[in-house]
């Protein structure tokens, strides 16, 4: 028996998907209704429609829902964020009443409902990924993508267990991150600004400091402005390094349900400092929601070498390597690709083969 679907037109969508997450605590901020739509607003002329739905059980209870945006990308329709998969879809989540009992059932149906999507809205691409922060919580270690259809092309993550004592914490932290972080904080201003002291001119600060950091206007003005209502609405914090009074770097960070996951920074590139920032920021972040009583906070991608579609540069990985100097573990960041055009699936495979063959050999 097939579960009622009601998508993002019909007015009772937004009540019935913020229930479920209030309702479920392994739902991570990604599936806020409001981090959606900074996707879809920063996804700008590639973005074509919403087609997130949920599935409801008698009742009217909701027992899964589903993001899932239409783009045309590279003039090919995908269900997909951006076209990539380091920034892609999460995968259909499930009621955790349910989800012992029926779970594989309710999954089996959602993909089914992807599928049918796909084909009437003509796609020839999809990329989910499985959410890490909602996957610790369910104890899920396992690509379910590759039983829907989809090829693995997982890669890892680091994340970091907020329930351990603050001492442990420390203790895990690199050698030479623990004299930097002291150091730092004789040295640097810490500014946090979270749901309790929202400032908008604060904000914008970020957000120039951004393009400054940048060179350039890499996304649009409203992304920034969505950043700023998850912060009021409590799924964000800012964080500011100030230097001699002046604000030298901002982290971003997003939160829901007691995980967290580090989304950005922005650096002053043309003031001096006399020492790094970065261990000092992401400790203080660690303490920030240590104190809350938050359970993991992600610090995003783990990146060891040249994969089948994942080509990290010299850069990607040293960023991988500064991430991993804060403790945590590494845990994998399920990912999946399925095609439906044999020609695009062609084109692509080979295409990534050949750029995995030519990374391989710079490297013997």
């Amino acid at each position: 028996m097939q579960s009622p679907v009601i998508f993002r037109e019909n007015p009772s969508f937004e009540k019935h998907w913020n229930n479920f997450i209030t309702k479920n605590n392994h739902v991570s901020v990604f599936y806020s209704l409001r981090f959606i739509k900074y996707q879809q607003l920063y996804s700008e002329d590639r973005f074509v429609k919403d087609l997130s739905f949920i599935l409801l059980a008698p009742g009217e209870h909701p027992i899964a829902i589903c993001p899932l945006y239409l783009e045309t990308y590279h003039g090919v329709n995908r269900f997909s964020y951006r076209g990539e998969f380091l920034e892609s879809l999460r995968t259909p989540l499930i009621d955790q009443s349910v989800i012992e009992m029926q779970g594989k059932a309710i999954e089996k149906e959602a993909f089914e409902i992807i599928e049918r999507l796909a084909k009437e809205h003509q796609v020839k691409k999809i990329n989910f990924l499985i959410d890490p922060l909602c996957a610790i919580y369910l104890g899920e270690n396992f690509n379910y993508l590759t039983r829907n259809g989809y090829l693995d092309v997982s890669i890892s993550t680091q994340i970091i267990d907020l329930k351990k004592t603050r001492e442990l914490l420390w203790m895990e932290l690199r050698k030479s991150y623990k004299a930097l972080i002291n150091k730092g904080e004789r040295t640097y201003e810490v500014v946090i600004m979270d749901v309790n002291n929202p400032d908008f001119a604060l904000h914008e600060n970020y957000r120039n400091l951004h393009f400054k950091a940048a060179g350039r206007v890499t996304r649009p003005l409203a992304t920034f402005n969505q950043q700023f209502e998850m912060l009021k609405n409590d799924e964000a914090m800012l964080l500011g390094i100030k230097y001699q009074g002046q604000f030298v770097s901002f982290s971003y960070f997003i939160h829901l349900n007691k995980t967290a996951y580090y989304a950005s920074e922005a650096d002053d590139p043309e003031v001096e400092v006399p020492l790094t920032y970065g261990p000092l920021s992401q400790w203080k972040a660690i303490e920030y929601y240590k104190s809350r009583g938050w359970d993991y906070m992600e610090l995003d991608n783990q990146q060891f070498g040249p994969q089948f579609f994942d080509s990290p540069t010299d850069k990607d990985l040293s960023i991988s390597m500064f991430k991993r100097g804060f403790g945590g573990k590494t845990f994998p960041l399920f990912r999946g690709v399925r095609y439906l055009d044999q020609e695009l699936m062609k084109n692509e495979i080979i295409e990534q083969a050949q750029g995995l063959i030519h990374e391989l050999s710079q490297h013997e």
